[in-house]
């Protein structure tokens, strides 16, 4: 028979054997299980923070990346000035931030990388140094970004394009390999071709259905970025807008899946534009319906706001807003 424990303090009472308890104060639990418990949630707590600080650091690059398009836009529009390289100054600032927030999303870095590099296209007047330190020519500083973003995608249209300009600028400033760097352009913009951008190529590609003018080397680019034009929640869109050297019409397209989609206000011609110069591009969400593309143009004094959807086949042009 199981003997009582007696309690000699107590005057001799009977004391009954302490029951372990669970964290919430019933019996039963031992306490390794209550440490569990808190360990468990201390884990899970631990997850939701760092969720959260990633969804922090993705919207501070991605603003960034933002702001950086917005000085290149503003400095597109800007005659050659010291006010135009400043902004080009501040957009390369604004990228170099985007591509170094911690820690890297590298489709964050190919965005910033692709706007790094356009900005550096466009310098006229580089930053001077100590005549005796080299530093890279923004020619140079561009081709090391979009050899970066390809490391990074290689199937990206925007980075082949802009490669292969940077290659047909240096085939024009050398003076013996001119043959080599000139094949290293065509590659490059044949591969962009492939990935769906309307590329002017020697010899020409078999079909070009589209009515669209084909952009070569010697044109201008007014926008090339990838934004979400179909409202699919991802940045996945390559907008391109460009000028003929020859004319002064805008011409644009989306280009998703290698496949371009025209961007045109008028069938016959597939311009986007008679003229003008592209201020802002923007993406307007439609409760239940495809966002709205918005280019807002300006056309002599007034702005023009052309207005794009996508109807699952084709972006359709609605009237544009004053």
């Amino acid at each position: 028979m199981r003997l009582q424990k007696i309690n000699r303090a107590k005057g001799g009472r009977r004391v009954c054997p302490a029951q372990p308890r669970s964290p919430r104060g019933g019996p039963g639990v031992p306490h390794a299980g209550r440490r569990m418990w808190i360990i468990g949630l201390a884990m899970s707590l631990g997850v939701i923070h760092v969720h959260l600080a990633l969804a922090v650091v993705a919207d501070a690059a991605s603003e960034y990346v933002e702001r950086g398009y917005a000085h290149i836009a503003q400095a597109r529009v800007e005659a050659e000035s010291a006010t135009r390289e400043r902004l080009l100054t501040m957009a390369i600032a604004a990228f170099k931030e985007a591509y170094q927030t911690e820690p890297p999303e590298p489709p964050i870095q190919v965005h910033a990388l692709l706007g790094a590099a356009q900005a550096y296209l466009l310098v006229q007047s580089p930053r001077r140094v100590f005549p005796f330190l080299w530093q890279a020519t923004p020619l140079q500083r561009a081709e090391k970004s979009l050899q970066q973003a390809l490391v990074l995608q290689p199937d990206n249209a925007a980075a082949a394009l802009l490669l292969g300009i940077v290659y047909w600028r240096q085939a024009t400033q050398a003076a013996g390999q001119q043959r080599d760097i000139r094949a290293r352009s065509t590659y490059y913009l044949t591969q962009a071709a492939a990935l769906g951008l309307p590329i002017a190529l020697a010899p020409p590609p078999e079909r070009h259905a589209s009515p669209v003018t084909l952009f070569s080397v010697e044109d201008t680019i007014v926008a090339l970025r990838y934004i979400d034009a179909r409202g699919v929640g991802r940045l996945e869109d390559l907008l391109f807008i460009y000028r003929s050297a020859a004319s002064e019409p805008l011409f644009g397209v989306v280009v998703t899946g290698r496949q371009a989609y025209p961007l045109t206000m008028d069938t016959t011609t597939g311009a986007l534009a008679p003229d003008g110069l592209l201020e802002s591009v923007t993406t307007t969400p439609q409760p239940g319906q495809q966002p709205l593309l918005v280019l807002r143009l300006r056309q002599g004094t007034p702005a023009q706001g052309l207005r794009f959807t996508w109807d699952g086949a084709r972006f359709v042009p609605l009237p544009a807003l004053p």
